[in-house]
């Protein structure tokens, strides 16, 4: 134990997180197809809107959140419904937009970075089952009876952390001009399946 924080108990919940935010998702989809078409910065910022959720998520469940949901079970399934409406709406622009030349498509999608910010925050959020994922952290995999408060705020620090590194990296690595350029040739084929994708993510988390 140092300065106070058991590192071996929080380590199984750690890795945890770990393991499920190397996997992609839609977040990562998302931010592959605004690295792809908007750039560097809207790429950033949107990667930052997802970091901002993720410690709101962690930290709302190191607080005891699912008592609530408990108490109203409706908030989950009015995300659901709001999550399934803004997936397919993703999964529809993406398709639409497939044969238009990049440039063109690029000046369909707002290029303000508060918008790319809220974009992150909202994909984020329509998540149902990232929620689920972040109280089924801190109620299965930590011991309320052994974890103390100092070891919940640094694992909502740490997972903070993580997920700003994690999210701004690819968000670097995915705009870089080598893959823009790769992905001008294969346009087509990418937003389509990307397409396809968001539409089924939608039905996957209505389910």
């Amino acid at each position: 134990m140092l300065l106070g924080i058991d590192f071996v108990l929080i380590a199984p919940a750690y890795l945890t997180y770990l393991l499920a935010m190397i996997i992609p998702g839609p977040n990562m989809l998302l931010l592959l197809k605004i690295a792809l078409t908007l750039g560097r910065l809207q790429a950033v910022s949107f990667a930052f809107g997802i970091c901002s959720m993720s410690f709101a998520f962690s930290t709302a469940s190191a607080l005891g959140t699912v008592l609530v949901l408990e108490l109203a079970p409706w908030i989950m399934d009015f995300i659901k419904i709001f999550a399934l409406g803004f997936f397919l709406y993703l999964g529809a622009k993406s398709i639409f937009n497939a044969k238009k030349p990049l440039e063109i498509q690029a000046n369909l999608y707002s290029r303000s970075l508060f918008k790319a910010y809220l974009l992150g925050i909202g994909s984020q959020m329509t998540n149902p089952k990232s929620l689920l994922f972040y109280l089924s952290l801190f109620s299965l995999l930590l011991d309320p009876n052994s974890t103390s408060n100092s070891d919940k705020i640094f694992l909502v620090l740490l997972i903070g952390m993580t997920s700003c590194i994690f999210h701004v990296f690819c968000a670097f690595v995915l705009s870089l001009r080598s893959i823009q350029d790769y992905y001008a040739k294969v346009k087509f084929f990418v937003d389509y399946c990307l397409g396809v994708l968001f539409i089924a993510i939608a039905i996957f988390l209505f389910i």
